[in-house]
Parts: structure tokens; sequence; C-alpha cells
């Protein structure tokens, strides 16, 4: 026979979890607190201090996305005597801090590339970039470690672990990391660690913070920067070596020849004739090949100039889609598309470009929509509305992207477009986690 809980018990049960989530927060088990709040609302969906804790422990795990999502639906939930308002407040009084958190998590994906594409040493870069922008990303450390740990760098995994640690102090992944690094400790101690050399033991002996990482470069793209570089350098070069050596040496060949043929000439009067006859055709020669020589070398300066201006071009795309800024980054795209490739024959450019085109093609729905819940969270919901439309043109079939826009038509007071596009949500993606914060908000119009 099925237990039927009251709605008192369900309430008190949901009341029980919260207060375990508070007491797991106060010691600093982040993860232990993630769970029991997530259990409260399960149990009890408004229940609004849960609801803005969790976001608060998301915050200090470095978790910002996930921080703000919780808070905007509180708000949702209860507009007035709410805290999470003023949590939404001191953040969009921090637009740089916004900023910051968003390119923290940019690069934390883009280390994940990189280590999937083993280009381990780059993705050390990433993530210790990613630890600058976001001291509190406890994945990021974790990942770090990881790293770390496969390549036998055990004291720098072991300070990572222990940074994380500090955060979350009984996060299960982390622990797990930790006792590895034990194990390996041990087997060391007791000379059953094959794999770990002399300098490695040395390394995880001594806890030295001044290793410098030289990283080993990969991908299509960078090497096609490279390539760039030693082309333009190459021209650049022979276009030098041939004005200051190899014409003036042409010319002094000329005209010493020509010397060696007059002393010819006043020593043998009999073939004088016919010498100055041969020389002034030789010097007709000479002459036309200079001619010819000069036009070419005027065709190549040309040449090599366009395409010097062509990389130069793509050089500035290729910088404009590595900031964060909106607008550099929008105005890179429009100029990478506007790009004409009709008379381009250079694989090298050509391999550039493409690599290029993909890569704005993988990232630019996720960019246009952090950049609009940055936006949705600062108060700019012209800007937000901006971003989250563009973001649904590249990947319409986003939720996340439908939800935020229903959020922002309701953040700036038009109720009747908030409910279209929370209808939207619920009826097009009923599964999703995003559906029922749908509904959610849609019933709080």
């Amino acid at each position: 026979m099925a237990v039927r809980w009251t709605t008192k018990e369900i309430s008190q049960l949901s009341n029980v979890c919260y207060n375990r989530g508070l007491e797991k927060a106060q010691v600093r088990d982040m993860e232990g607190a993630i769970l029991e709040l997530k259990r409260c609302l399960q149990l009890n969906k408004n229940h609004i201090d849960a609801r803005n804790l969790l976001g608060l422990v998301y915050y200090e795990i470095g978790e910002m996305a996930d921080a703000l999502a919780e808070w905007v639906i509180s708000t949702n939930l209860q507009a007035r005597g709410n805290q999470a308002i003023g949590y939404i407040g001191k953040l969009q009084e921090k637009q740089e801090f916004l900023n910051e958190m968003v390119m923290a998590s940019k690069n934390y994906n883009q280390a994940l590339t990189l280590l999937g594409e083993e280009s381990d040493d780059l993705a050390i870069l990433q993530l210790n970039k990613v630890i600058r922008l976001n001291p509190h990303y406890v994945k990021a450390y974790q990942l770090l470690a990881l790293v770390y740990i496969k390549h036998h760098s055990y004291a720098k995994a072991e300070r990572s672990i222990k940074k994380a640690l500090a955060i979350d102090n009984s996060n299960a992944l982390s622990l797990r990391y930790l006792n590895e690094l034990k194990r390996i400790a041990n087997a060391r101690k007791k000379g059953k660690l094959e794999d770990l050399t002399k300098e490695d033991s040395a390394q995880f002996d001594t806890l030295s913070g001044d290793d410098v990482i030289i990283p080993t470069y990969h991908g299509d793209v960078l090497g096609g920067w490279l390539t760039v570089v030693n082309l333009l350098v190459g021209i650049l070069i022979g276009l030098a070596c041939f004005y200051f050596m190899v014409l003036p040496a042409q010319l002094s060949g000329v005209s010493a020849s020509y010397n060696r043929k007059l002393v010819e000439i006043n020593q043998s009067h009999d073939a004088q004739d016919a010498q100055v006859e041969a020389l002034t055709g030789r010097v007709a020669n000479l002459e036309e090949q200079l001619k010819s020589t000069t036009d070419t070398l005027g065709y190549e300066s040309r040449t090599s100039q366009a395409a010097i201006a062509r990389y130069q071009a793509l050089l500035d795309v290729l910088a404009a889609l590595d900031s964060n800024v909106p607008e550099v980054y929008l105005s890179g795209v429009t100029a990478l598309q506007e790009m004409d490739l009709s008379d381009v024959t250079e694989e090298t450019y050509l391999s550039v470009h493409a690599a290029a085109q993909a890569r704005v093609q993988g990232e630019i729905a996720g960019k246009l929509l952090e950049w609009g819940k940055v936006s949705l969270a600062s108060g700019d919901y012209e800007a937000a509305l901006t971003y989250l439309t563009q973001s649904l043109q590249y990947h319409s079939a986003s939720p996340e992207a439908l939800y935020y826009v229903g959020q922002t038509y309701k953040m700036s007071g038009n109720s009747t477009d908030a409910i279209i596009w929370f209808t939207r949500v619920i009826n097009e993606y009923p599964e999703d986690p995003f559906a029922e914060m749908a509904q959610v908000a849609r019933d709080g119009e």
C-alpha cells in the first residue's frame, strides 16, 4: 500500500532537508549542501530560503550561472521582501566582475576542448587563467589537478586539490583525487611505483611553485598563424636579398666584364671593332635582362603587398574573435563572413579562414546566450533581447535561450510577450528543466 503524505508532512520534510543543507553549508560541505537543498526543492519548489541558499552555495563554488538562475527563479516566485533581489542588485553593480566570470567560463570550455585535442600544456595555461579570474571555481581546480596527475606532477596536483577542498571540504571527486595522490606517495615510499622516475619523486617531495610550462602548440588555427608569419618574413627577406645582394652583384659583374673587354680591345687593335660590337650586343642584352628583372621585381612587390594586406585583415579578424567585448567579437564575425576568397589560392590562408569559420559556428550561439544573460542580470533589457534573439538565429533549438527571452520580457514589464515565450518552452520542450522553470514564471504572471 502506497504511503500518502499530507501537505504538512511534506512541508516539514522539506524544512528538514533545508536545515541539513544549511548545516552542511556552514561547515563548507558544499556538495552535501547542494544535494540536501535540491531534495528540499523537489519537495517544495516554492521554498524561497532554500532556493536562495542554493544560489549562494553555487556562488561559493564558482558556478555563477547556476547561482544567478536560482536567484532569478526566486524573485519570480516572491517579488517582494526577497533577499535574492539584493544579490542580483549587487551583481548588476559589478559589470566588470560579471564579464570576468563569463571569460572564466569561456576559458574553462576552451581547456576542455584542448584536452580533447591532447594539447595538455595549453589546457593548463587556460585553467590557470580560469583560476585567476574565478578563484572559487572548484571544477577548474579539480580538472587542473587531474591533468597534473596525468603528467606525474604530483606536488602541483596536491596543491590544486587542497585549494578545491578549502572551498568544498567534502567534495567526493576532490577527496578521490587526494586519496589517489596518497596512494602514489605510499607506493613511492615502498618502491613499488614503477613509472615514477627520480625526477618525479623529487618533484613530489618538494612543492615548488617556480616551474615554468613551455607549451607545445597544436591545432590548425595556431599552425596557420605560424605559417603566415613565416611566409611574410620569407617574402620580406627575399625582397631585401634581391635589392641589396643579387642586383648589385649583377651590375658589378656587368661593369667588370665591360672593363676587361676594353683592355683586350686596347691590346688588340685588329679585333677592336669586332670586340666593341660584341660588347655592345652584350650590354644591350644585359640592359634588357635588367629591365625584365626590374619589372618582375615590381610585380612581385605588388603581389606580396596584396598578400600581406590580406593576411593582416585575417589576423585582425582572429584578434577580434578572441575578444570578450560583444561589439568587437561580432564585428570580427561580420568581417570574416564578408571576406572575398574568389582570387585566393594560398592553402595556408584558406585553411586558417576555414578554421575561423568553424570556430564561429561552434561558439557564437553560446556566446550570445551568455552575453544576453549578463545583460539581463545588469538590467540592460534591450541588449539582452538583442543577444538572446541572435543566439536563437544560430541555434533555434535552445530552451534555455527561449526561457531567458521570456524572462527579459517579464522583467521589462511586457507580460504578454513573456507568457508567449514561456509557453513555447513548456510546449516544445516539456521534459527539459527549463520547462518547469518557465511554468513557475508563467504561473507568476
